[in-house]
Formats: C-alpha cells, sequence, structure tokens
C-alpha cells in the first residue's frame, strides 16, 4: 500500500506494508484486522473526529516514521498475543532518527493494551483526558517522554485480565513505575 488516505469512511484495513504512511481524517472510522501493519516513511495520522480500533494489532515503524493522534479522535488498540510482535503495540526500528516524535493528543485514547517501544524516538503525551487508563496495561519505553499540561498518563498493571504477554522484567508483582533519564 502507499500514501494510503482514509477520508470520511468506514474501512477495515488489512495487515501489511504501508509505504509513505497512512493517513485517517475527518469522520473516519478504521478497524484494523488483527496482525502486523508496516508503517514505512511516513506518518501515521489520526485526525478529526476519527476513531482507530484493533485487536490483536502490532505496528512497526521503520524509516521516518512516527504517529499523530490528535484530540478528537478515539484510540482503542490492543496489541497481538502472538507472533513476531506479541505484546508490542509499536515498535519503532531500532535504526529510526532521534527528531522524530511520536504525539498524543487524543481525548479518547482510553485503551492501548500492550507495550509502546520507541527506543531511539521520543513520545509526546498533551491530553486532558486519561491516556490508557482503561487498558489492562500500558507499558513504554522511549527515548524520552514529554508530558505537556497536566495530562492523566494510567499505567495499569492488571496483568492478569489479558492475554497479551508483558516484557519480562517489568511483570514482576509490586514492582515501581520508573522514569529513567
Amino acid at each position: 500500500h502507499t500514501a494510503t488516505v482514509i477520508a470520511n469512511s468506514s474501512v477495515t484495513l488489512q495487515p501489511g506494508t504501508y509505504c509513505l504512511g497512512i493517513k485517517i481524517v475527518g469522520l473516519s472510522k478504521v478497524t484494523f484486522a488483527p496482525g502486523v501493519y508496516i508503517i514505512k516513511d511516513g506518518l501515521f495520522l489520526v485526525a478529526g473526529s476519527s476513531e482507530i480500533r484493533g485487536e490483536g494489532v502490532g505496528f512497526f515503524m521503520t524509516g521516518i516514521t512516527s504517529f499523530t493522534f490528535d484530540p478528537l479522535t478515539r484510540i482503542d488498540l490492543t496489541a497481538p498475543t502472538s507472533g513476531p510482535l506479541a505484546g508490542l503495540l509499536f515498535f519503532g526500528a531500532r535504526s529510526q532518527k532521534e527528531a522524530l516524535t511520536n504525539t498524543i493528543l487524543s481525548g479518547r485514547a482510553q485503551v492501548m493494551t500492550g507495550t509502546i517501544y520507541l527506543p531511539t524516538t521520543a513520545l509526546v503525551i498533551d491530553s486532558v483526558a486519561n491516556v490508557g487508563s482503561d487498558s489492562a496495561y500500558t507499558a513504554i519505553v522511549s527515548r524520552a517522554m514529554v508530558l505537556r499540561d497536566g495530562p492523566h498518563l494510567v499505567l495499569n498493571t492488571r496483568y492478569s485480565e489479558t492475554d497479551v504477554p508483558v516484557p519480562e522484567g517489568i511483570k514482576s508483582a509490586g514492582q515501581p513505575v520508573r522514569l529513567v533519564k
């Protein structure tokens, strides 16, 4: 797929490689079928009042790729339970440039179950609503994380409520959340 744009439509996308990004705009409702979505050299943008949903989905971002979820969007995503991205909701390739920034502005991003792994890029959360509050768990690994304007980032640890695998090292009961420079 090349330069995928969905505007004011309701569609189901299939796993595969999406070169030059995915843009979901207007009043679109997009369901991601279970599987791995490779996004190469383009923005993964959810804008307007669009909604995205997907169970068993993993997004592998490579090249010059980042994601942005605008303020009025709805995000409801759960990582795969098996396969190459088991437990990984977003996986940023280690070769990505540090200048890239992934942004969650959405006021309705309560379900993001799995691990957001962005080892070389930044994650900015700038939402006035709870982010991740309805997820069984959300783990975040990023080069940098910026919380703006008092967002409410909820990192639940209700691991027994999901079949999505939890990365070793964070599953231990009672392990405190750590922000590391």
